[in-house]
């Protein structure tokens, strides 16, 4: 039962992002109308002259700050990566003390859809996780706390879901209210055709391409 209903409310999802589907190219990446993917080929090739401190998630050793990206495909990111075909399915940022800050999806109870959970009991240290990049800011100095509080805030609000992001209406995934902050406390400063929908892919390639304000210190990809 439960499946069922996760695979419902995936495709429910899905479907609201495909409503608009029309495919368009920007210098060799591909936005489906408002939706930006990388294909593992692009990933791959924009990381090959980044020499990275660790290549195993479990070794590397986060700061605060940090904003990790994933390919990890689950029953619930199944359905998203068959339609959009993005390379990356998920985000979050590590707060610092074990925490990280995580929009998990619609398939939980509307108050855990958002939370602060513990990086050393979640799914990124199960096994070695294969398909990673760990994004670190250069710039964040006393940004940093500021930021650390809002997202504190969203995620002990019960009221927040998890969905696209809309302040009235109180919904937010992780990657585009990670960019929000990153925007609002001007550590990112230059955005190239920003689309609709912040997808992992796009916050991984935004920052992948600011050297000035964010390095890659971890990483390993692959085709699967």
């Amino acid at each position: 039962m439960f499946s069922k209903i996760a695979k419902i409310i995936a495709i429910t999802f899905s479907v609201v992002l495909l409503s608009s589907v029309g495919l368009m190219i920007y210098g060799g990446y591909t936005f489906y109308k408002s939706v930006f993917r990388l294909s593992f080929e692009q990933t791959n090739s924009s990381l090959e002259k980044i020499e990275p401190q660790c290549v195993k998630f479990s070794e590397c050793k986060l700061q605060p700050g940090d904003i990790i990206v994933r390919r990890y495909i689950t029953m619930v990111t199944d359905l998203f990566s068959k339609t959009l075909n993005p390379y990356f399915t998920h985000s979050a940022i590590y707060l610092g003390d074990d925490e990280l800050f995580e929009a998990l999806g619609n398939y939980l109870e509307p108050e855990d859809q958002i939370q602060i959970t513990k990086l050393s009991e979640s799914d990124w240290m199960k096994g070695d996780m294969k398909n990673f990049a760990i994004i670190r800011p250069k710039n964040l100095g006393d940004k940093f706390p500021k930021i650390d509080l809002n997202l504190r805030e969203i995620a002990n609000n019960p009221d927040y879901i998890f969905g696209l992001l809309d302040e009235t209406k109180k919904t937010a995934s992780c990657s585009d209210v990670i960019l929000k902050e990153l925007i609002d406390k001007k550590v990112v400063v230059n955005l190239s055709n920003q689309p609709w929908v912040i997808t992992p892919d796009y916050l991984f390639w935004i920052t992948l391409n600011d050297k000035s304000n964010f390095e890659i210190v971890g990483y390993s990809v692959n085709s699967k």
